[in-house]
């Protein structure tokens, strides 16, 4: 049902799509992270391949910011198809990597996600701990 809710709501924020992936070996890490960050509870299975190619590519050429983004959309992804394990190592690792760049939005963003993954699985008190700490963030900065 969660996942019926995500996307119809993505629907009607995201009306069209384009077929981003046929080409996805042709574009550019900033276009496959803008995709991912406004696709990818719409286009799952797409937005998945193009988070796996961008980290790929993120790797390659050493930008741990693009990493850190696409490794935290992934972590979600990973929760919305209900693959537990993966969600939070990949919210996990965007958090190590988000705490060394100073990314407090994509660190609040992987903390309330992680947050939402151990909810969702009646692990009530690392939810609360991980919202707590999203919450904290949003405060310092004004949010």
């Amino acid at each position: 049902m969660r996942l019926d809710i995500i996307r119809f709501i993505a629907f009607l924020t995201c009306l069209t799509t384009v077929d981003f992936t046929a080409s996805a070996q042709s574009k550019s890490l900033p276009e496959i992270l803008d995709f991912v960050q406004n696709n990818f509870t719409l286009e799952i299975d797409s937005s998945l391949k193009l988070c796996n190619d961008g980290i790929a590519i993120a790797n390659r050429d050493g930008k741990l910011g693009a990493k850190a983004r696409l490794l935290a959309r992934r972590g979600v992804i990973y929760d919305i198809k209900g693959d537990v394990e993966k969600s939070v190592r990949d919210l996990l690792e965007a958090i190590v990597l988000q705490k060394e760049l100073g990314d407090s939005s994509e660190l609040s963003f992987c903390y309330n996600n992680l947050g939402i993954s151990y909810f969702y699985r009646y692990r009530y008190d690392e939810a609360l701990k991980n919202y707590l700490k999203s919450a904290k963030i949003d405060s310092a900065r004004g949010d």
